[in-house]
């Protein structure tokens, strides 16, 4: 009878009982009917918590983030500690994260370093009492509304500016018959700007963005910020990680490719497919190859690679006229290292298996090729939830027995494999030598 409660149950709690990843299988507004004889408490049976927002004096949660509302409120909020919630719901969705770390996380931990945390439920009255004893505060409110609170009102015409800005710089996807197309097709709803538009377009070629070189890292901005920073482009981006385990990436696979003789390149013929920023190429060029072929579909970072790297003592550098498919400009039986690195994690397995084709072409007997792929052995439901979780829909997962009848085909053995974190779960890196000249 002290005070008034109302229970606010998680939108997940209206999936059927037998749901066990929405709510443990639990029907818990029947688990909370035997409170309900209570004339202080009310069980909250609507989904829409704004009307318990204006009206509640304190809020006790743990990690919702709706905590951040009723801060911006300038009303206080209590936490009940939840460790297991980092230490191991998170980590089924982030298996190769440190996710303890993430409970010192405002925007994971729903802002608890503003409010009171309460690791024992004994000490649960003696902070709502103190809680109710501050009561509101219009200070904290405007505070936490400056904190909180990103352009209120113009979000959608922010995000549509941003990413204007990222991919219009790329003439590929601009001048496209697909962005035409589509761009005419949008522009039947007049009520849409021009960037809108075109943002829209975007975003109707989904998954394709990534393969056809639209969505990738804009190198103009990525090339003056790094300079600006005074950092190399491959620590200004690692830098820009939120994942320490992504930071430090780079270096780690060299490493493990180095240690595997997969770089011992003095004075050999190298290719690479999918060259991108350059981060990998900076390391290898440096061994002093004899030529360095890539295939980039990014006209931005051809021409930086050019660039910055064509006048590299006693390396020729030939950049290569990318058409996504195929290795059509190299010479058969030239090269003596093949190099891929985050390419066939998203490229269709008809384009994968045709680009493998093309590596056994013009290959010498004896060279070596080195990629990365998802194995479908690597992947589970749960980390298909993780990469769900983060966002990203362009993996591709291959099937292992596939991959290796075709490595078989073509005239390879495998000759070492290892893993390294990549998006939100590993890729696996796979070497492979030329053994055998096949009739291609």
């Amino acid at each position: 009878g002290k005070w008034n409660v109302i229970a606010k149950l998680a939108v997940d709690c209206w999936q059927p009982a037998n749901n066990m990843y929405a709510n443990g299988g639990k029907n818990w507004f029947e688990a909370l009917k035997t409170f309900e004889a209570n004339s202080s408490f009310r069980l909250y049976k609507n989904t829409l918590i704004d009307p318990l927002l204006a009206v509640a004096d304190v809020m006790v949660t743990d990690v919702s983030s709706v905590a951040f509302e009723f801060l911006v409120l300038g009303k206080p909020v209590v936490y009940i500690d939840t460790p297991r919630f980092f230490t191991e719901y998170l980590k089924m969705y982030f298996p190769h994260e440190d996710t303890e770390k993430w409970k010192d996380i405002a925007y994971i931990n729903a802002g608890r370093k503003y409010g009171t945390l309460v690791d024992n439920l004994d000490d649960l009255p003696g902070a709502i009492e103190s809680a109710l004893a501050r009561g509101h505060s219009i200070d904290k409110a405007i505070e936490m509304r400056k904190l909180f609170l990103y352009n209120p009102g113009r979000s959608a015409e922010t995000m549509v500016e941003a990413m204007h800005e990222i991919y219009m710089d790329n003439r590929h996807f601009r001048n496209s018959m697909a962005y035409r197309l589509i761009n005419k097709a949008i522009s039947f709803f007049p009520k849409f700007s021009g960037r809108m538009r075109r943002s829209m377009a975007k975003r109707i070629l989904g998954g394709r963005a990534n393969w056809l070189g639209l969505d990738y890292i804009n190198c103009k901005d990525t090339v003056r910020a790094a300079a600006k920073a005074g950092l190399s482009i491959n620590d200004y981006l690692e830098r820009g990680e939120l994942s320490p385990r992504k930071r430090g990436r780079r270096d780690r696979i060299i490493a493990e490719m180095d240690k595997r003789g997969l770089l011992d390149v003095e004075g050999g013929n190298i290719l690479e497919i999918g060259a991108g920023t350059g981060r990998f190429l900076e390391k290898t060029i440096a061994r002093r190859p004899r030529s360095y072929e890539i295939y980039e579909i990014d006209k931005g970072w051809s021409r930086h690679i050019e660039s910055a790297y064509g006048c590299f003592k006693d390396v020729n550098l030939l950049v290569r006229e990318a058409d996504g498919v195929s290795l059509k400009d190299t010479p058969t039986s030239s090269l003596d290292y093949v190099y891929a690195h985050g390419v066939f994690v998203y490229t269709p397995i008809i384009v994968t298996a045709g680009y493998l084709r093309e590596m056994a072409r013009v290959c010498n007997m004896g060279a070596k090729v080195v990629f990365d792929a998802y194995y479908d052995a690597d992947w589970s439901f749960r980390t298909i939830r993780a990469w769900a979780h983060a966002g990203h829909l362009f993996p591709v997962v291959l099937p292992r027995n596939l991959l290796e009848a075709i490595f078989a085909d073509l005239g390879f053995d495998i000759i070492a494999e290892f893993t390294e974190i990549h998006g939100a779960s590993c890729s696996r890196y796979i070497a492979l030598k030329k053994v055998v000249e096949k009739s291609l």
